[in-house]
């Protein structure tokens, strides 16, 4: 039953969006939270593994608010969701609390060119 569910909802984002889904490696759910523990922002980040200035590592390519994305499902292997209206298929699927925004931090380590949701 999940399968067809995930089947479904895969062909659901694909015919919603007839363009190609953008492939990254990570789909994060994170919350931000406060020092009194009371969430303070819960957002999607996603993240690909990129190489920049001679350096591989992960990088953020996008994020937004959780109840503005859809997902992700796993299917087949992969997760999948959808974020700023576009279908989105990710390697992993990690679920982060953090009492800093890391999707700030990590903001300057790649150029605006490459944070984006590249189709590949």
């Amino acid at each position: 039953m999940l399968v067809v569910h995930s089947t479904l909802l895969w062909i659901w984002l694909c015919v919603a969006t007839p363009s190609r889904p953008a492939y990254v490696d990570i789909f994060e759910d994170n919350v931000v939270v406060n020092a009194d523990g009371s969430t303070a922002l819960h957002q999607i980040i996603l993240w690909r593994l990129e190489q920049h200035n001679g350096l591989t590592d992960y990088y953020v390519v996008a994020w937004d608010y959780v109840n503005r994305c859809h997902g992700p499902e796993p299917l087949c292997g992969r997760w999948i969701g959808r974020v700023r209206g576009k279908p989105v298929s990710a390697r992993l699927y990690r679920q982060t609390i953090y009492n800093v925004d890391i999707e700030v931090l990590d903001r300057k380590r790649l150029p605006e060119s490459k944070r984006s949701l590249q189709w590949r």
